[in-house]
């Protein structure tokens, strides 16, 4: 999300269009109709991946009794911010985990497990999003303890719901004259769920979500934050070619943004589709979770409605983008 604390001009504020309802609407048939698809076939047909492979093939430094690892990395190209117009630019992050000692698996599954978390990442004429995030926190992972023993398709998509709460401090990385009343640090409390479905075979339907609900104190750009924001993305696709299902997966997206301050670009309903090649994931030795996970993909986005406040003239509605995402034993 992109932040801006200038003041918007409401005499030229959109409004909602035949073109966006017609585009939402169309969407939302493809969308319901994959949604059912897969539900349907669940039992059948999906298995969520609780990690890409066996523990056993697992290289010890990413996992083991004691530790877990986890990155995630990401770097793309924009066409817009959703913001400016004539956007083009690249945006990139790299997120690193190591949680340790595991009290989850030493002791009992009751139990959270502690970790520290670096982030370093940039994104094109927003220099205060240009830094690195350091702290540590607390994970817990309940549903663990209660329900690991269930084959149920919808009680193992909550599986590892996480409830997280970390103390971060920031450096940035292009500081600026005039930014001491800049946040130096944010507390976060919150409630994640990311799960994967049927990406590392040959069925034919394969779907991807991620959730997030948390308090944050700041964003780092506004000193009084303090606020709840809700995010959900999930991704539903198709494997049409069977002997080549890793290199041609089409699907349908949505991303879905709301928080309690009411500026446009924290607000918003995204639709739209891409696809994506993972060329690595069918390895099978020693070494493949440090590739497995990777996805290239190429997405167009449409901003098809505004939650709270409406945006100034102009503001742009599509985002095409292309890039590569590196997930190292998330799960």
């Amino acid at each position: 999300m992109f932040e801006n604390n200038k003041s918007i001009n409401r005499s030229f504020i959109n409004k909602p269009s035949s073109t966006n309802k017609g585009i939402f609407f169309i969407w939302l048939i493809i969308f319901i109709n994959l949604s059912c698809l897969n539900f349907v076939k669940a039992q059948q047909k999906f298995n969520w991946e609780d990690t890409p492979f066996a523990d056993s093939k697992r290289p010890s430094i990413l996992q083991s009794k004691y530790h877990l690892f986890q990155s995630i990395n990401s770097a793309s190209f924009h066409s817009t911010n959703f913001y400016n117009k004539n956007y083009n630019g690249a945006t990139w992050m790299s997120e690193n985990r190591l949680f340790v000692p595991r009290l989850s698996e030493m002791y009992s599954s009751w139990l959270p497990d502690p970790y520290i978390i670096y982030t370093i990442k940039g994104l094109k004429d927003l220099d205060e999003e240009k830094r690195v995030d350091y702290g540590y926190g607390i994970e817990w992972r309940p549903f663990k303890a209660i329900i690991s023993d269930s084959s149920n398709f919808f009680v193992q998509y909550l599986l590892h719901t996480r409830f997280y709460a970390i103390q971060l401090f920031t450096y940035y990385l292009d500081y600026q004259q005039g930014w001491d009343w800049r946040p130096k640090d944010d507390l976060r409390i919150g409630i994640e769920i990311y799960r994967e479905c049927n990406l590392y075979n040959r069925n034919f339907l394969w779907n991807e979500i991620w959730s997030d609900l948390s308090w944050r104190k700041t964003n780092f750009f506004i000193n009084d934050y303090n606020s709840i924001g809700f995010s959900i993305v999930p991704k539903f696709g198709i494997k049409p070619f069977k002997n080549y299902s890793n290199l041609f997966m089409p699907y349908i997206s949505a991303e879905v943004s709301v928080t309690e301050r009411s500026d446009f670009w924290q607000n918003h309903i995204l639709v739209g589709g891409g696809v994506r090649c993972m060329p690595f994931n069918k390895l099978s030795n020693n070494l493949s979770d440090f590739f497995k996970a990777t996805r290239i993909f190429f997405e167009a986005l449409y901003n098809v409605k505004y939650l709270k406040d409406s945006p100034i003239t102009n503001t742009p509605k599509l985002d095409l983008r292309v890039g590569l995402n590196l997930n190292i034993n998330r799960w």
